[in-house]
């Protein structure tokens, strides 16, 4: 390689690997670093692969379900049969005792209505009770009491319940000589205003049985209209939600 001389007099290698100034050999080696980078580590897990239809394999996405979500007026609506199943209810009820244990061996049923406030299957706060023996109203306005299941006399608040065994009320009228209740698993009932056919007082005592027992709330309108209201909104719903073909 030609030398030149610089303007300090000094003489220079014009490339790597040449001579350099003051007799001064200088080598110079490329040095080569191999560097491995390793990817890092993927932890998720692989989504199962199908094949595709060229052959190939393609990752199979999971599907993903959207949760539903009750619209506005839904919840407004559900709402308010929950508030309005708090408030007063009318209940129907009947029992039927076994002929077997009445008076005459004929047949003794209870009849009647009342309002209430259920929760769960026990109804409390009884107030305007009404009742007939084999079709027969009582005389005079209702007594409606609780029942000391020790001594048999009228002691609490009435709870009427689903389950027969669990009631615990009396009705009563004409200064509680006639009467119909259920109380500690016992149902008895009596009506000296009515004879049966030897000319004794209409009575009835059984251990209380279920088959016997029967209770239902009285559907109102109002719950009719809430109940429309809250399929219709549901029904509307639906259709938002259905994909399009």
């Amino acid at each position: 390689m030609t030398r030149h001389r610089a303007a300090s007099g000094r003489r220079w290698s014009g490339g790597f690997g040449g001579t350099g100034g003051a007799g001064t050999q200088r080598n110079v080696h490329k040095v080569r670093t191999n560097v491995r980078v390793t990817p890092p580590q993927d932890t998720a897990p692989r989504r199962a692969l199908r094949p595709a239809a060229n052959g190939g394999a393609k990752p199979q996405m999971p599907k993903v379900i959207p949760p539903m979500k009750l619209p506005a007026a839904l919840t407004a609506v559900l709402a308010a049969l929950l508030a309005a199943s708090a408030h007063a209810t009318t209940f129907n009820f009947s029992y039927s005792f076994d002929p077997a244990n009445t008076g005459n061996g004929e047949p003794v049923v209870i009849t009647g209505s009342f309002d209430g406030t259920a929760v769960g299957d026990l109804i409390s706060d009884i107030s305007n009770a009404s009742l007939w023996i084999n079709g027969t109203a009582f005389t005079g306005p209702l007594t409606i009491s609780g029942i000391d299941t020790a001594t048999g006399s009228p002691s609490g608040s009435a709870v009427v319940s689903l389950d027969a065994t669990q009631a615990n009320f009396a009705f009563a009228d004409d200064g509680l000589n006639n009467f119909f209740t259920i109380a500690g698993g016992q149902a008895f009932a009596v009506d000296y205003n009515l004879t049966d056919s030897l000319g004794n007082a209409i009575s009835g005592a059984e251990a209380a049985s279920n088959a016997s027992w029967a209770v239902a709330a009285v559907p109102e309108p109002a719950s009719y209209a809430l109940l429309a209201a809250g399929l219709f909104v549901i029904g509307a719903a639906t259709q938002r939600r259905r994909p399009q073909a």
